[in-house]
């Protein structure tokens, strides 16, 4: 009986201190849990604040980027300001320069050269194909004005004629251009160029040159001087100092048409708002060439006009 009292006790004891141990191991591990839970918490602001201060350095870095992109940009539009400036500064220097060089005009009837192009030109907006507008009457270009004249059940003589650019040009739906053209250069560069008027331009006119006498800035007119380079008409086919003449064989005279340079300038009609933009242009010693003979073709870039008088 004593025996099973105490082992009763001696379980009882045991149970006990089971019980405390597991009671202490439970709160251990509740301590053990709120320390963990908050060292989650801990680590979760922890974190929080990385990816805050991430975030900060990511935007921080774009407005780096930014702000050198930008001083970039600014430097280089300061560039291109100072280049802009030189080119200002050279261009009013050059714009000076120019103010004091002379105008160099020519007018001519359209006529040779012009002419064609002209021709071509309606011709090739009419789909006939004359090939390149360089004012040479080639086979391509015959063959298109033959092409048009049959279109017109006209003699298909594929040669250009005052009809056959009338015709063109009714065709086209347009106005015929005026007679003669105006050239304007000066320091071997085009100003512009403009349709004038010229009266009878079916009668030779010659060429004659025209240079502007000295005139104060402020001066309303000023006075020219003429000369005329070649009187207009020729000696016809056949009457031309050649094989006959060495031969001895008599030779007549064509007649020839004389016509001032008076009369040529006369003749001669300049729109007002060209005359008023020449004549704020003008410079002494500009220079004006009237001429029949039209502008060579060795008129180029830095050249006066280049007009053949033979």
């Amino acid at each position: 009986m004593k025996n099973a009292v105490a082992r009763a006790e001696a379980r009882d004891r045991i149970v006990a201190e089971r019980k405390e141990k597991l009671e202490e191991i439970t709160t251990r591990l509740d301590e053990a849990t709120s320390y963990y839970d908050a060292l989650s918490e801990e680590n979760g602001r922890a974190r929080r604040k990385v990816a805050a201060d991430m975030a900060s350095v990511r935007e921080a870095q774009r407005r780096l980027d930014k702000a050198r992109h930008d001083l970039v940009a600014h430097k280089k539009a300061i560039f291109n300001a100072k280049k802009a400036v030189i080119k200002a500064k050279a261009g009013i220097q050059a714009a000076q320069r120019r103010e004091k060089m002379p105008l160099r005009i020519l007018i001519t009837p359209i006529r040779g050269r012009e002419r064609v192009k002209n021709v071509q030109k309606l011709l090739s907006e009419l789909g006939y194909e004359p090939g390149i507008a360089d004012g040479v009457v080639g086979s391509r270009t015959r063959i298109a004005i033959r092409a048009f004249q049959r279109e017109l059940n006209q003699k298909e003589t594929g040669v250009i004629t005052d009809g056959l650019v009338s015709d063109l040009y009714a065709r086209v739906g347009r106005e015929q251009q005026a007679s003669a053209h105006m050239y304007v250069r000066q320091g071997f560069v085009d100003l512009f160029d403009a349709p004038v008027g010229i009266t009878e331009p079916e009668k030779p006119i010659g060429t004659h040159v025209y240079t502007a006498m000295y005139f104060d800035k402020d001066a309303t007119s000023t006075s020219w001087t003429a000369l005329t380079v070649r009187a207009p008409g020729r000696l016809r086919r056949g009457q031309r100092k050649g094989r006959r003449h060495r031969m001895g064989r008599k030779v007549r005279s064509a007649p020839v048409v004389q016509v001032s340079a008076r009369e040529a300038l006369d003749r001669i009609i300049i729109p007002g708002p060209v005359r008023r933009q020449i004549s704020r242009l003008l410079t002494p010693g500009s220079s004006m060439v009237i001429s029949d003979r039209g502008m060579s073709h060795e008129t180029g870039k830095g050249t006066d006009f280049v007009v053949l008088t033979k």
